[in-house]
Protein backbone atom coordinates (compact mmCIF):
# COMPACT_ATOMS: atom_id res chain seq x y z
CA UNK A 1 0.00 0.00 0.00
CA UNK A 2 1.39 3.40 -1.06
CA UNK A 3 2.19 6.27 0.99
CA UNK A 4 -1.09 8.59 -0.71
CA UNK A 5 -3.53 5.30 0.08
CA UNK A 6 -2.32 5.24 4.01
CA UNK A 7 -2.71 9.00 4.03
CA UNK A 8 -6.42 8.77 2.54
CA UNK A 9 -7.18 5.86 5.20
CA UNK A 10 -6.45 7.95 8.11
CA UNK A 11 -8.53 10.78 6.96
CA UNK A 12 -11.31 8.63 6.54
CA UNK A 13 -10.86 7.48 9.82
CA UNK A 14 -10.73 10.81 11.38
CA UNK A 15 -13.62 12.06 9.32
CA UNK A 16 -15.74 8.88 10.67
CA UNK A 17 -14.82 9.52 13.81
CA UNK A 18 -15.49 13.10 13.58
CA UNK A 19 -18.94 12.29 12.12
CA UNK A 20 -19.39 9.70 15.32
CA UNK A 21 -18.44 12.20 17.55
CA UNK A 22 -21.52 14.69 15.88
CA UNK A 23 -23.95 11.89 15.93
CA UNK A 24 -23.44 10.67 19.69
CA UNK A 25 -23.42 14.41 20.79
CA UNK A 26 -27.46 14.76 18.53
CA UNK A 27 -28.44 11.69 20.30
CA UNK A 28 -27.50 13.29 23.63
CA UNK A 29 -29.02 16.21 22.88
CA UNK A 30 -32.52 14.71 21.85
CA UNK A 31 -32.30 12.46 24.64
CA UNK A 32 -32.37 15.59 27.05
CA UNK A 33 -35.31 17.16 25.48
CA UNK A 34 -37.12 13.76 25.70
CA UNK A 35 -36.40 13.48 29.33
CA UNK A 36 -37.01 16.93 30.43
CA UNK A 37 -40.66 16.53 28.13
CA UNK A 38 -41.28 13.22 29.99
CA UNK A 39 -40.58 14.86 33.31
CA UNK A 40 -42.92 17.62 32.66
CA UNK A 41 -45.69 15.51 31.92
CA UNK A 42 -45.15 13.35 35.31
CA UNK A 43 -45.29 16.14 37.39
CA UNK A 44 -48.54 17.50 35.94
CA UNK A 45 -50.07 13.75 36.58
CA UNK A 46 -51.44 12.57 39.72
CA UNK A 47 -48.71 10.83 41.28
CA UNK A 48 -44.64 11.34 40.65
CA UNK A 49 -43.19 9.90 43.42
CA UNK A 50 -42.56 6.64 41.47
CA UNK A 51 -41.16 7.68 38.10
CA UNK A 52 -37.41 7.10 37.49
CA UNK A 53 -36.71 10.38 35.98
CA UNK A 54 -38.28 12.53 38.76
CA UNK A 55 -36.73 10.88 41.17
CA UNK A 56 -33.43 11.08 38.80
CA UNK A 57 -34.42 15.43 38.80
CA UNK A 58 -34.89 15.31 42.81
CA UNK A 59 -31.24 13.17 43.34
CA UNK A 60 -29.63 15.95 41.38
CA UNK A 61 -31.15 18.45 43.14
CA UNK A 62 -30.16 17.16 46.43
CA UNK A 63 -26.53 16.43 45.07
CA UNK A 64 -26.27 20.02 43.76
CA UNK A 65 -27.40 21.70 47.00
CA UNK A 66 -24.91 19.64 49.03
CA UNK A 67 -21.86 19.99 46.64
CA UNK A 68 -22.86 24.28 46.61
CA UNK A 69 -22.10 23.49 42.56
CA UNK A 70 -21.50 26.89 41.41
CA UNK A 71 -22.67 26.74 38.01
CA UNK A 72 -26.20 26.55 39.98
CA UNK A 73 -25.51 29.31 42.96
CA UNK A 74 -25.41 32.99 43.14
CA UNK A 75 -24.77 34.99 46.60
CA UNK A 76 -26.54 38.16 46.89
CA UNK A 77 -24.34 39.96 48.78
CA UNK A 78 -25.60 42.62 52.09
CA UNK A 79 -26.97 46.00 50.64
CA UNK A 80 -28.22 44.52 47.33
CA UNK A 81 -31.63 46.17 46.71
CA UNK A 82 -34.44 43.92 45.59
CA UNK A 83 -37.85 45.43 44.67
CA UNK A 84 -41.85 44.20 44.06
CA UNK A 85 -44.62 45.62 42.84
CA UNK A 86 -48.47 45.69 43.87
CA UNK A 87 -51.06 47.22 41.88
CA UNK A 88 -52.83 49.80 43.79
CA UNK A 89 -56.40 50.52 41.57
CA UNK A 90 -57.41 47.00 41.81
CA UNK A 91 -57.35 47.02 45.60
CA UNK A 92 -60.48 49.50 46.28
CA UNK A 93 -60.70 53.16 47.10
CA UNK A 94 -61.42 52.76 51.16
CA UNK A 95 -58.84 50.44 51.59
CA UNK A 96 -55.84 51.80 49.50
CA UNK A 97 -55.22 55.24 52.16
CA UNK A 98 -55.64 52.59 55.04
CA UNK A 99 -52.50 50.37 53.77
CA UNK A 100 -50.36 53.75 53.86
CA UNK A 101 -50.74 54.89 49.82
CA UNK A 102 -50.50 58.59 49.94
CA UNK A 103 -49.87 61.01 47.38
CA UNK A 104 -48.67 64.67 48.27
CA UNK A 105 -44.81 66.32 47.93
CA UNK A 106 -43.58 62.80 47.07
CA UNK A 107 -45.88 59.62 47.09
CA UNK A 108 -45.98 56.62 49.25
CA UNK A 109 -46.62 52.82 48.07
CA UNK A 110 -48.60 50.48 50.72
CA UNK A 111 -47.02 49.68 54.03
CA UNK A 112 -44.68 47.66 54.83
CA UNK A 113 -47.03 44.95 55.91
CA UNK A 114 -48.51 45.23 52.64
CA UNK A 115 -45.64 45.22 50.55
CA UNK A 116 -44.19 42.26 51.69
CA UNK A 117 -45.54 38.61 51.02
CA UNK A 118 -49.56 37.68 51.35
CA UNK A 119 -50.54 36.18 54.94
CA UNK A 120 -50.39 32.61 55.60
CA UNK A 121 -52.93 31.01 53.47
CA UNK A 122 -54.51 33.40 51.83
CA UNK A 123 -51.89 34.11 49.13
CA UNK A 124 -53.20 32.63 45.07
CA UNK A 125 -51.20 30.12 43.79
CA UNK A 126 -47.63 31.36 42.14
CA UNK A 127 -45.26 30.09 39.80
CA UNK A 128 -43.20 28.87 43.05
CA UNK A 129 -45.59 28.74 45.40
CA UNK A 130 -48.81 26.14 46.31
CA UNK A 131 -52.04 28.41 47.50
CA UNK A 132 -51.50 29.49 50.75
CA UNK A 133 -48.19 29.35 51.20
CA UNK A 134 -46.93 32.48 50.48
CA UNK A 135 -42.94 33.35 49.05
CA UNK A 136 -41.42 36.90 48.60
CA UNK A 137 -41.09 37.62 44.42
CA UNK A 138 -38.93 40.18 43.72
CA UNK A 139 -37.19 41.97 41.05
CA UNK A 140 -33.91 43.44 40.10
CA UNK A 141 -35.39 46.47 38.98
CA UNK A 142 -38.84 48.57 39.37
CA UNK A 143 -39.62 48.59 35.87
CA UNK A 144 -39.19 44.42 35.83
CA UNK A 145 -41.20 44.08 38.68
CA UNK A 146 -43.97 46.21 37.17
CA UNK A 147 -43.96 44.25 33.86
CA UNK A 148 -44.10 40.85 35.46
CA UNK A 149 -47.79 41.68 36.60
CA UNK A 150 -48.71 42.22 33.04
CA UNK A 151 -51.35 45.06 33.16
CA UNK A 152 -52.51 47.75 30.67
CA UNK A 153 -51.18 50.89 30.31
CA UNK A 154 -52.09 53.66 32.76
CA UNK A 155 -52.14 51.01 35.38
CA UNK A 156 -50.98 52.47 38.89
CA UNK A 157 -48.59 50.56 41.17
CA UNK A 158 -46.97 50.72 44.55
CA UNK A 159 -43.63 49.75 44.41
CA UNK A 160 -41.60 48.34 47.42
CA UNK A 161 -37.89 48.65 47.84
CA UNK A 162 -36.10 45.62 50.12
CA UNK A 163 -32.08 45.31 51.14
CA UNK A 164 -30.59 42.27 52.07
CA UNK A 165 -29.11 42.93 55.47
CA UNK A 166 -27.57 39.39 54.76
CA UNK A 167 -26.22 37.51 52.70
CA UNK A 168 -28.74 35.00 50.63
CA UNK A 169 -27.79 32.03 48.54
CA UNK A 170 -29.82 31.10 45.74
CA UNK A 171 -30.22 28.80 43.12
CA UNK A 172 -29.08 30.36 39.76
CA UNK A 173 -31.50 29.46 37.11
CA UNK A 174 -29.82 32.10 34.74
CA UNK A 175 -26.39 31.09 34.71
CA UNK A 176 -25.22 29.26 31.74
CA UNK A 177 -24.05 25.84 32.60
CA UNK A 178 -21.21 24.03 31.16
CA UNK A 179 -20.78 20.56 31.70
CA UNK A 180 -17.51 18.37 30.74
CA UNK A 181 -17.14 15.36 28.60
CA UNK A 182 -17.46 13.28 31.28
CA UNK A 183 -20.35 14.50 32.95
CA UNK A 184 -21.92 13.96 29.51
CA UNK A 185 -20.96 10.44 29.16
CA UNK A 186 -21.91 9.21 32.67
CA UNK A 187 -25.27 10.86 32.44
CA UNK A 188 -25.97 9.53 28.52
CA UNK A 189 -27.40 12.79 27.65
CA UNK A 190 -26.47 16.47 27.46
CA UNK A 191 -26.87 18.05 30.71
CA UNK A 192 -26.81 21.66 29.88
CA UNK A 193 -29.72 21.33 27.10
CA UNK A 194 -31.48 19.12 30.03
CA UNK A 195 -31.12 22.08 32.74
CA UNK A 196 -31.63 24.85 30.03
CA UNK A 197 -35.16 23.58 29.16
CA UNK A 198 -35.73 23.12 33.26
CA UNK A 199 -34.81 27.15 33.21
CA UNK A 200 -36.85 27.97 30.61
CA UNK A 201 -39.94 26.95 32.84
CA UNK A 202 -39.20 29.42 35.30
CA UNK A 203 -39.47 32.31 32.82
CA UNK A 204 -41.65 31.12 30.08
CA UNK A 205 -45.20 32.61 30.64
CA UNK A 206 -47.90 30.21 31.34
CA UNK A 207 -51.58 29.49 30.21
CA UNK A 208 -53.02 28.42 33.29
CA UNK A 209 -52.38 28.25 36.81
CA UNK A 210 -52.03 24.22 36.46
CA UNK A 211 -49.33 25.04 34.52
CA UNK A 212 -47.44 26.31 37.83
CA UNK A 213 -47.36 22.66 39.11
CA UNK A 214 -44.63 21.97 37.54
CA UNK A 215 -42.43 24.71 38.95
CA UNK A 216 -43.60 24.70 42.36
CA UNK A 217 -42.66 20.92 42.66
CA UNK A 218 -39.11 21.84 41.84
CA UNK A 219 -38.66 25.14 43.79
CA UNK A 220 -40.09 22.31 47.04
CA UNK A 221 -37.27 20.54 46.06
CA UNK A 222 -34.58 23.18 46.29
CA UNK A 223 -36.18 24.59 49.42
CA UNK A 224 -35.84 21.13 51.54
CA UNK A 225 -32.17 21.70 50.33
CA UNK A 226 -32.47 24.68 53.00
CA UNK A 227 -31.39 27.33 49.94
CA UNK A 228 -32.77 30.77 50.48
CA UNK A 229 -35.07 30.87 47.44
CA UNK A 230 -34.07 31.11 43.64
CA UNK A 231 -33.12 33.43 40.67
CA UNK A 232 -34.87 33.14 36.94
CA UNK A 233 -35.10 35.45 34.13
CA UNK A 234 -38.01 37.57 33.58
CA UNK A 235 -39.70 37.24 30.27
CA UNK A 236 -41.43 40.87 30.12
CA UNK A 237 -38.36 42.60 31.50
CA UNK A 238 -34.77 42.75 30.93
CA UNK A 239 -33.91 42.15 34.67
CA UNK A 240 -34.06 39.00 36.52
CA UNK A 241 -36.69 37.78 38.96
CA UNK A 242 -36.14 36.10 42.58
CA UNK A 243 -38.57 33.83 44.86
CA UNK A 244 -37.66 34.09 48.68
CA UNK A 245 -38.24 31.27 50.76
CA UNK A 246 -38.07 32.25 53.72
CA UNK A 247 -38.56 36.31 54.14
CA UNK A 248 -37.65 37.64 57.38
CA UNK A 249 -37.70 41.32 57.80
CA UNK A 250 -34.52 40.76 59.62
CA UNK A 251 -32.82 39.79 56.22
CA UNK A 252 -35.03 41.23 53.64
CA UNK A 253 -35.58 44.89 55.20
CA UNK A 254 -38.53 47.33 53.84
CA UNK A 255 -36.80 50.66 52.82
CA UNK A 256 -39.44 52.39 51.29
CA UNK A 257 -42.66 52.36 48.99
CA UNK A 258 -43.57 54.56 46.01
CA UNK A 259 -46.45 54.66 43.18
CA UNK A 260 -45.33 54.10 39.77
CA UNK A 261 -48.08 54.51 36.77
CA UNK A 262 -47.93 52.54 33.43
CA UNK A 263 -47.55 54.72 30.72
CA UNK A 264 -47.18 53.50 27.54
CA UNK A 265 -47.88 49.70 26.40
CA UNK A 266 -44.26 48.75 26.00
CA UNK A 267 -44.21 48.72 29.51
CA UNK A 268 -42.71 52.29 30.36
CA UNK A 269 -43.56 53.51 34.09
CA UNK A 270 -43.05 57.13 35.20
CA UNK A 271 -41.52 57.32 38.34
CA UNK A 272 -43.18 60.11 40.68
CA UNK A 273 -40.85 60.30 43.19
CA UNK A 274 -37.44 60.24 41.22
CA UNK A 275 -38.73 62.12 38.84
CA UNK A 276 -38.16 60.01 35.75
CA UNK A 277 -38.96 57.67 33.37
CA UNK A 278 -38.23 53.72 33.48
CA UNK A 279 -38.40 51.23 31.11
CA UNK A 280 -38.28 47.34 30.91
CA UNK A 281 -36.73 47.76 27.60
CA UNK A 282 -35.18 51.25 27.26
CA UNK A 283 -34.19 51.47 24.08
CA UNK A 284 -36.27 54.48 22.76
CA UNK A 285 -35.75 58.26 23.44
CA UNK A 286 -39.61 58.55 22.44
CA UNK A 287 -40.55 58.39 26.52
CA UNK A 288 -39.24 61.40 28.69
CA UNK A 289 -40.49 62.56 31.95
CA UNK A 290 -42.91 65.41 32.11
CA UNK A 291 -43.08 66.66 35.64
CA UNK A 292 -45.79 69.07 34.38
CA UNK A 293 -47.54 65.93 32.89
CA UNK A 294 -46.95 63.94 36.14
CA UNK A 295 -48.72 66.77 38.32
CA UNK A 296 -51.79 66.42 36.33
CA UNK A 297 -51.33 62.49 36.28
CA UNK A 298 -51.64 62.22 40.18
CA UNK A 299 -54.61 64.78 40.61
CA UNK A 300 -56.45 62.96 38.36
CA UNK A 301 -55.69 59.82 40.58
CA UNK A 302 -56.36 61.15 43.66
CA UNK A 303 -59.36 62.04 42.14
CA UNK A 304 -60.45 58.85 40.68
CA UNK A 305 -59.91 57.52 44.02
CA UNK A 306 -62.25 59.85 45.85
CA UNK A 307 -60.06 59.97 48.76
CA UNK A 308 -61.36 61.04 52.21
CA UNK A 309 -59.64 61.41 55.82
CA UNK A 310 -63.51 59.51 56.60
CA UNK A 311 -63.01 56.84 54.29
CA UNK A 312 -59.60 56.16 56.09
CA UNK A 313 -60.48 56.46 59.73
CA UNK A 314 -63.63 54.01 58.84
CA UNK A 315 -61.63 51.53 56.96
CA UNK A 316 -61.24 47.95 58.96
CA UNK A 317 -61.25 45.72 56.10
CA UNK A 318 -58.50 43.55 55.97
CA UNK A 319 -56.08 42.48 52.55
CA UNK A 320 -55.12 39.67 51.43
CA UNK A 321 -52.20 40.02 48.63
CA UNK A 322 -51.93 39.15 44.68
Amino acid sequence: MGYESLEYEEMGQSESQEIMKELEKLFMYSWAAQKTSMIREVLLSADYRSNSHVLELFSDIRSICKKKDERFFTALPIGTCLYRARVVRDIGDVQICSRGVAIGEFTKGFDEMNSREAPFGKSSAGRNNLAGVPYLYLASDPATACAELKHLSRSTFSVAEFELARELYVVDLVKIKSFSDQELKDKGFAPGKYWGEIMFWFSVPVNTKDDYIVTQIISNEFRKQGVDGLLYGSFFGIGDNFTIFDSSSNDVVFKNSRLVQQMYTNQVYWDYNNKCCLESYPDHDFYQFSKEDASEQLRRIKKSWGLSREKIKDSKSDLGDK
